[in-house]
């Protein structure tokens, strides 16, 4: 496992807080993070970054955490749901699903398991089925003794007013378990020329299903949900991250944040201490004398508070971040690194210090 230290700085000069990586000449090459940042009279905060675990050979699309705060993952090519065991940092596959899962949200009421599938442009249901004795007797790789939980699968959602979903994108599970969905089919599904990307929502215990925004988004990738239900939507092909407000018995959407740089953001979390949201972009290298903030080569991390003005940027070395997951203690951030070219994935943790969390504050 290594570690890597971010440090942050609050500015009086510009809205933006930009981030030094420090780097440790202990990491191998393949573990150095590169970073640009600056420093105005002000406080020095900190973010360190973690590697817990690499996965050659399984590309990771979905990640989620439990009411545990276990770390779970879908692989796309192989189907399986893995769990981390923190003792060695490890995935460990716990299920073939025996779909092609691409998002992953867990409802921390009582640990049903959504993905969706992009073979049958669903979403799909594992239901936990408890299992009292535990797979430790099965598996020596098990890292606690709280009994583990089997999955049965359920074919769950796949249309909406009789019309099959193009291949949902992204799902959120809401406080009250209700969930929350993009649906945007494959990369080139939906395009400025054909822009089907939409948002939808369940009611009446997953009874029913109805739109948030019907039609007119392009790709659509992220969502999340707060604790009074607004609803926060990555929009990649825009580069920019869309907000929904409940008015009564509907959602009124706008952009909330027009990003800069990158590729576009591909998944998104919110903190709901504070309201802070963390936002993960695609990015290419830039030039070297270029004086945007984004500048530099590898994914970043956006930092966004509640009225919507970027207050943080974290780097990271690789440009594939395709998803992201806040603990329940706020204190943590999970990220997962896939890289499509080599067929691997790295999982990594960025823990904040009480400093990295004033920034956003």
């Amino acid at each position: 496992m290594y570690a890597y230290s971010f440090s942050m700085w609050r500015t009086t000069t510009t809205t933006t807080k930009r981030v030094l990586v420090k780097e440790s000449s202990s990491l191998p090459a393949s573990g150095t993070v590169e970073g640009r940042g600056c420093k105005h009279n002000s406080s020095e905060y900190h973010f360190i970054m973690e590697l817990v675990a690499e996965l050659p050979g399984r590309l990771l699309t979905g990640l989620a955490l439990d009411a545990n705060d276990d770390v779970f993952a879908v692989c796309a090519c192989s189907g399986e749901l893995l769990r981390l065991n923190k003792t060695n940092g490890t995935m460990i596959p716990i299920m073939a699903t025996e779909t092609s899962p691409h998002a992953l949200a867990i409802d921390p009421r009582n640990g049903d398991v959504y993905l969706t599938d992009r073979s049958e442009n669903a979403i799909l249901k594992l239901e936990a089925v408890p299992n009292a004795k535990g797979h430790a007797e099965k598996d020596e790789k098990c890292d606690n003794d709280r009994g583990e939980v089997d999955y049965t699968v359920v074919r769950y959602l796949n249309s909406f007013e009789n019309r099959q979903f193009v291949g949902p994108t992204a799902l959120a599970v809401a406080p009250d378990g209700e969930l929350f969905f993009t649906d945007a089919g494959a990369e080139g599904d939906s395009s400025f020329a054909d822009p089907v990307g939409a948002v939808f929502r369940t009611l009446q215990g997953h009874s029913q299903v109805v739109p948030l925004c019907r039609r007119g988004l392009i790709r659509p990738t992220g969502i999340a949900v707060t604790s009074d239900k607004s609803v926060y939507v990555c929009e990649q092909g825009t580069n920019r991250v869309l907000r929904f407000v409940l008015r009564g018995t509907y959602y009124i959407g706008s952009v909330f944040a027009q990003l800069q740089g990158g590729m576009g953001p591909s998944a998104i979390a919110v903190r709901k201490s504070d309201g802070s949201i963390f936002v993960i972009q695609y990015d290419m290298k830039g030039s070297s004398s270029s004086s945007s903030p984004n500048e530099g080569a590898g994914g970043i991390i956006t930092v966004i508070g509640r009225d919507g003005e970027v207050s943080g940027i974290v780097r990271t070395t690789c440009p594939s971040l395709c998803a992201i997951a806040l603990d329940s203690r706020e204190e943590t951030i999970y990220a997962v690194e896939a890289d499509e070219a080599s067929g691997g994935s790295r999982l990594l943790r960025f823990r904040l210090s009480p400093e990295a969390q004033q920034v956003t504050e």
